[in-house]
């Protein structure tokens, strides 16, 4: 089946599993939230006989982008074949074309058309097509706001498979992964696109990323974050490969030096650590893919985050 198809297909699919009440919107990747989890409920659980009544259908370009919904709108980012992306807002109700606003994108990436889904607030409309492009867009006046071209911004090479971001809103910025030389992730400002904050690039500029951010707690009331650490990660802390330890615990008859070795190099200190995040039933870990340490006093930096959030 095409990609074209797929998306008429979901586009159908959508308008005809929600009510004329348009009850929850869906205004991003991974929904309300983010996390892929909708409140909905009274889902049925079985299609009926013949498959769920065809509401509306419009024809799109190949692509992979899906669709998101707010206030009634359906929003897509399509993609005219080596020429255009093309941001549609469509009614959820009848499909009719409600605006658009396309721009010049030409070239091709591999597996051409549309890429990531838009993130849409109530007054902005924040879509990046596979060259690179990332525009806002008054939701209003459907105009556009700002645009930036952040490979060229941050000295990124484009994907094989063309950029693939859908930006993370945070307060008053929009966050995505640039995995530029200049930069790793940055924030813009929403109402602007001027920068907010840039990280460090990534150690390993070998394999881009086509998954967009998301946002976590890390501190889920414990104040803890559980760091795991490899081998020769851990050989780095202690001081000493496994024989070191070996022989460490041997000499003292007590295992329990191993470990506090590690907690006299540790507590007290201040880490910079880079890693994969995950958060369960059981807190925050992360598989840490960097960890060293840093010139900082953890107190100091405790008291000053303090004054900030008191000011």
């Amino acid at each position: 089946m095409r990609p074209d198809t797929i998306l008429a297909l979901a586009l159908v699919i959508l308008c005809a599993a929600t009510s004329a009440l348009f009850a929850e919107d869906w205004p991003q990747l991974g929904g309300p939230n983010r996390d892929c989890i909708s409140t909905e409920s009274g889902l049925i659980q079985d299609w009926p006989e013949g498959g769920p009544k065809e509401l509306w259908t419009v024809d799109v370009g190949k692509g992979y982008a899906g669709p998101v919904i707010y206030d009634g709108a359906v929003y897509l980012l399509d993609r005219l074949a080596g020429k255009q992306d093309i941001l549609r807002s469509l009614s959820l109700q009848t499909g009719k074309e409600l605006w658009r606003y396309a721009w010049d994108a030409k070239g091709a990436v591999a597996h051409p058309g549309s890429r990531a889904q838009a993130l849409v607030e109530e007054d902005y409309v924040f879509a990046a097509g596979p060259k690179g492009d990332l525009y806002c867009v008054d939701r209003k006046t459907h105009e556009p706001l700002w645009h930036k071209q952040v490979l060229e911004a941050y000295d990124a090479r484009l994907p094989r498979y063309g950029f693939n971001q859908t930006p993370l809103a945070y307060k008053d910025t929009i966050i995505l992964t640039v995995f530029g030389k200049d930069a790793g992730v940055v924030a813009l400002e929403k109402s602007t696109g001027k920068e907010v904050w840039a990280s460090e690039p990534f150690a390993d500029m070998k394999h881009a990323p086509y998954s967009s951010p998301v946002k976590a707690i890390i501190d889920d009331g414990t104040a803890t974050l559980t760091a795991v650490l490899d081998a020769d990660r851990t050989a780095e802390v202690y001081g000493g490969d496994v024989d070191d330890a070996r022989e460490q615990a041997r000499e003292a008859m007590d295992q329990s030096v191993v470990a506090d070795t590690i907690r006299e190099n540790v507590v007290g200190r201040a880490f910079r650590v880079r890693g994969h995040l995950s958060v369960d039933d059981y807190g925050a870990n992360l598989d840490a893919a960097e960890f060293e340490a840093v010139d900082e006093s953890p107190a100091d930096r405790a008291r000053a985050l303090l004054e900030e959030a008191e000011a």
